[in-house]
């Protein structure tokens, strides 16, 4: 009866490298089980610490026809608290073109930064600092302060 409610514990606790649950079944269920759960809490509390927020890239843009374009790349914050990220411009070989920090950013709010006119054809958004869900990026091809193309992400 043990072993059935116990399914997947062996499997665990030979992963760990402790004692076979069968022991467990002739010593009543403690020590095995205390190790386990004592290396669960540990495996649990570095999950705690580690930071969600991940690198949002928008798909590369190629610049308008007009030598004087630019481009802008903009973040509204789609969470529901203040927001602190960093939004850079890279090129096709992924040199900063520009960047911007946004910071206690207002859900519902948005950042933005321009590059250009810039002599690279190709570039991309990349943000970072706010997890994706919270986040969507535009990045514009723009000629005279208009947006001729773009590209969204996530």
């Amino acid at each position: 009866m043990i072993k059935w409610l116990l399914g997947p514990v062996p499997v665990l606790a030979s992963v760990l490298g402790l004692a076979a649950v069968d022991s467990v079944a002739a010593q009543g269920i403690p020590q095995e089980l205390q190790a386990l759960n004592a290396k669960v809490a540990a495996i649990q509390a570095t999950l705690d610490g580690i930071n969600l927020t991940t690198n949002i890239v928008t798909g590369p843009l190629q610049r308008a026809s007009n030598p004087g374009s630019n481009f802008k790349c903009m973040v509204v914050n789609a969470g529901t608290t203040n927001a602190n990220f960093t939004i850079e411009i890279r090129n096709q070989q992924g040199v900063v073109e520009d960047s911007a920090l946004c910071t206690n950013l207002a859900p519902g709010a948005v950042c933005g930064e321009e590059a250009g006119p810039t002599n690279d054809q190709v570039v991309y958004c990349r943000v970072s600092g706010i997890e994706a869900k919270n986040a969507r990026v535009t990045l514009c091809a723009r000629e005279a302060a208009v947006c001729v193309a773009f590209v969204t992400a996530p």
